[in-house]
């Protein structure tokens, strides 16, 4: 399969081709446009890893996933989908992608890869922020940031958003 192929059937597979659905409840949390906490306890979780050059972690490799979100009551409260680019001395670019009810928002962020690799034998990150680059629906306009701590296979988002 060619690399364009293995990119695309991973998007696939985590539902970044061809979705654009608002997959939650909580309105109330996400359409004030203000700071909200949603978290993944990682139990609802896809992960795929495209290897585009030498075998092992080297740039142009991406890693492409999706969380199920829950809201501090363990209700549904979003999904979140993201991007990895492996870049030249163990840095990442990461997207990022909120589906939360009435839209979504748009984060990116640089990051040191975390070494050792995962249980996969990939690079990933530890915590960090990101900048909220836009949005769409309630979150149009949207700027801020978006804080990220792991535990373990869970993650809490901290997003401090504003909109207009």
């Amino acid at each position: 399969m060619g690399n364009i192929a293995r990119l695309a059937s991973a998007f696939g597979a985590i539902g970044i081709v061809g979705t654009a659905g608002v997959t939650s409840v909580d309105a109330q949390t996400a359409a004030a446009c203000e700071t909200f906490t949603v978290s993944s306890d990682g139990s609802a979780r896809v992960v795929d890893y495209v290897d585009l050059a030498a075998p092992g972690p080297t740039p142009g490799d991406m890693r492409v996933g999706q969380r199920d979100l829950i809201d501090a009551d363990g209700a549904e409260a979003g999904t979140y989908r993201w991007l990895l680019t492996q870049l030249p001395g163990d840095k990442l670019h990461g997207q990022m992608i909120f589906e939360l009810p009435g839209g979504q928002l748009f984060a990116e962020r640089l990051a040191d890869a975390v070494r050792p690799t995962d249980d996969v034998g990939q690079v990933s990150i530890s915590g960090h922020t990101a900048v909220i680059t836009g949005g769409n629906g309630v979150f149009d306009d949207a700027h801020g940031t978006v804080t990220v701590v792991f535990d373990g296979i869970g993650a809490t988002y901290r997003v401090n958003v504003r909109c207009g």
